[in-house]
């Protein structure tokens, strides 16, 4: 298609900034989409960096024992997404059956695949493009909410405001759920708008079936919508009665309602058939809620305090932090300005999605005592039509406030942007991409390299070495470091060639985070010399703020060799 066929209208005024609010949006989502995919040298190593992904092979692993969950022995989420990417991944695999790649499937490493190293790589390509597909819907979401709540203006801040948070532009190039399950979470709470207006049935059915695809992709989806029937109750009465005050049994005749029952049939229906329940996949389901109250158990065993009020608080002081890391300080003033307008112009409307923020902190965050950016990502999402309707307020009339107000709108969007910047620069230029170029130049191949991190997050150098973990229990629930295997002695007795470690990565095995003496002295030791190794690499990854926004990026890179072995220090 030329340009000169496209209508001109659509290069002037509110369509030209749509254009270019998604032109943002899908350069903040596409960069860095390569980043650290699978080295597919075993088993351990066909995933990608990414932590918690679940691509490019348990997808096909669900597929190949028919969405039992039969092959799968740790059943850590839901089943619905497998079948979403098993599907996006039919067309490939085809190919790859065609064209010899895939000659007879196995659920056992190299799975049947001839070159394994590129499907594997393409299989998470193809998994990262079906999240930023789905990131772009959630940015088209929240236009349509806050275009259909505040305005057309207002919208276009809203969404470009939602192109620009970190933990968005991160997740939606990964194939982790987060982004996944957002978008089901989205298109349910447009769904619960529609009701507000119009109380459409199909509108009551369509709300009920996205929640349960929500939840059927992420457990923790359940905590935005337990609140939602209490409220979609009171506005059927509100509809049904004369204008004034709702009773209760107006209210309780509303819950019980033909519409409220069937929305919820709805979701019950679209749970089971997500979960594959008609078709065999009750055991996995069952395995599934197993495994996460094993993990809820485990945190309530192993926090003392697990629901003090001073825990409570420092969790939701520790939400605040993280809320501000993600919008940055003036967005995020900028929604708690467009709360207050929302209140003063009565716009219940647009106060109901502060429902779901709630509901979701109280029935997940606050339940499980804990919080990550991911956990605010959708929460961030439901700010981001009330930063539309704060800066649409912000005083321009009078000329000297008109400055005022541009700076801080400019001010919020280039705070976001940095922090963009900030998570896909840690991406593209990540330490462990010089530290594996580095060691391949200057190791001999076959040496011993020892870490502390499961070998999957390590530079690309399982192929060629001799990789060795210590220290690192591996387990999916309890994640804890093994304090007998990180001692002089026990260094002494594996006597690696190599020590890589990789600090500040923020998962199991980085020292970082070690907070027991002998663990701390161990690693002081082990950097200042005194164990018998010397540094010789040392490069870290570029950033622009000092907190990491993401665990599982932005490591600083460190090698270590045994003091009577050669190499010079190496540093960025």
């Amino acid at each position: 298609m030329q340009l000169s066929n496209i209508p001109k209208r659509w290069f002037c005024g509110r369509r030209l900034k749509i254009i270019l609010v998604f032109v943002v949006a899908i350069s903040a989502f596409v960069t860095g989409i390569r980043w650290g995919l699978p080295q597919a040298a075993n088993p351990e190593t066909v995933q990608p960096w990414a932590l918690d992904t679940i691509a490019p092979i348990a997808p096909l692993n669900e597929a190949y024992y028919g969405f039992t969950r039969s092959g799968n022995e740790y059943v850590v989420y839901p089943l619905f997404h497998y079948v979403v990417l098993s599907v996006a991944y039919a067309p490939y695999v085809g190919l790859q059956l065609l064209n010899g790649n895939l000659a007879v499937p196995s659920s056992t490493f190299p799975y049947g695949l001839v070159d394994i190293v590129r499907a594997c790589q393409d299989l998470t390509l193809i998994a990262r493009g079906v999240s930023l597909l789905m990131a772009l819907g959630i940015i088209c979401l929240v236009f349509k909410m806050t275009d259909r709540l505040v305005g057309r203006s207002a919208a276009l801040w809203a969404t470009l405001c939602a192109s620009l948070i970190a933990p968005l532009s991160y997740y939606a190039k990964t194939s982790n759920l987060d982004v996944p399950y957002a978008f089901w979470v989205c298109l349910a709470i447009w769904r619960f708008l529609h009701i507000l207006d119009r109380q459409n049935l199909k509108d009551y059915l369509l709300f009920g079936g996205f929640t349960a695809l929500a939840v059927a992709t992420k457990d923790q989806a359940y905590g935005f919508f337990v609140l939602a029937p209490f409220v979609l109750a009171y506005a059927r009465a509100r509809s049904l009665s004369i204008p004034g005050d709702v009773s209760l049994w107006q209210w309780c005749v509303a819950l019980l309602s033909k519409p409220m029952i069937l929305g919820g049939a709805s979701a019950l229906f679209f749970y089971a058939a997500a979960n594959n329940l008609f078709f065999g996949g009750l055991d996995g389901l069952l395995r599934h809620l197993s495994y996460g109250s094993d993990i809820y158990d485990y945190r309530l065993t192993t926090e003392s305090a697990f629901y003090s009020i001073a825990s409570q608080v420092q969790l939701l002081g520790q939400s605040g932090v993280i809320l501000l890391q993600i919008l940055a300080p003036v967005s995020l003033g900028l929604a708690i300005f467009g709360i207050v307008c929302a209140v003063r112009e009565r716009n219940w409307k647009l106060l109901s999605l502060l429902t779901f923020i709630v509901s979701y902190y109280v029935f997940v965050i606050a339940v499980f005592n804990l919080v990550f950016a991911r956990y605010l990502l959708v929460p961030s999402i439901l700010l981001t039509p009330f930063i539309g309707l704060g800066i649409m307020r912000l005083p321009v009339k009078v000329f000297r406030w008109r400055a005022a107000s541009a700076s801080i709108v400019a001010l919020a969007m280039l705070s976001q942007l940095a922090l963009v910047v900030d998570v896909n620069l840690s991406l593209i230029a990540d330490s462990r991409k010089t530290m594996g170029s580095w060691i391949h130049q200057n190791v001999k191949p076959g040496a011993v390299i020892e870490s502390q991190v499961r070998e999957r997050m390590l530079p690309y150098i399982s192929t060629d070495y001799n990789v060795s973990i210590a220290g690192n229990s591996g387990d999916p629930i309890t994640m804890l470091v093994v304090p007998e295997d990180l001692t002089p002695a026990a260094l002494v007795a594996r006597n690696p060639d190599y020590i890589l470690i990789l600090e500040g990565l923020g998962v199991t095995g980085d020292p970082a985070a070690w907070t027991t003496p002998s663990l701390r002295a161990y690693y002081q030791d082990l950097i200042s010399g005194g164990l018998g190794y010397d540094i010789v690499a040392d490069f870290e990854t570029p950033h622009i703020f000092p907190f990491r926004q993401i665990p599982g990026t932005r490591p600083r890179s460190i090698l270590l060799a045994r003091s009577s072995g050669s190499g010079k220090q190496q540093s960025p």
